[in-house]
């Protein structure tokens, strides 16, 4: 797995968590059961490839225990793994990899 792909996994995650929880308010004030029922497995499907593309990269990107378990933990939170993960982790590879092509 590419780092590119890792990003957008990510952004899917934080994306579809955004969704779920719209679907969730949905279901619950105009009765759209059916917004959970499409929405859950897709953000299911994209929780379980973030956690697999964590654990796959964490080596190649030179993350411990403390950054992988921050990155696991980022998934809990709306948006989080595009802003934590995303837009400030993967931002410092990006700055290593100018540096060193440099």
């Amino acid at each position: 797995m590419t780092v590119r792909t890792f990003r957008l996994i990510a952004l899917a995650e934080a994306a579809t968590w955004v969704a779920l929880i719209v679907a969730s308010i949905a279901k619950r004030t105009i009765d759209l059961d059916a917004a959970t029922k499409v929405v859950g497995p897709i953000h299911g499907t994209a929780f379980l490839a973030y956690f697999c593309g964590l654990l796959l990269l964490r080596d190649d990107l030179g993350w411990g225990l403390k950054r992988t378990a921050g990155a696991m933990a980022a998934s809990l939170v709306p948006l989080g793994t595009w802003l934590i993960v995303e837009r400030r982790w993967l931002a410092e590879v990006d700055d290593a990899v100018g540096q060193t092509a440099a």
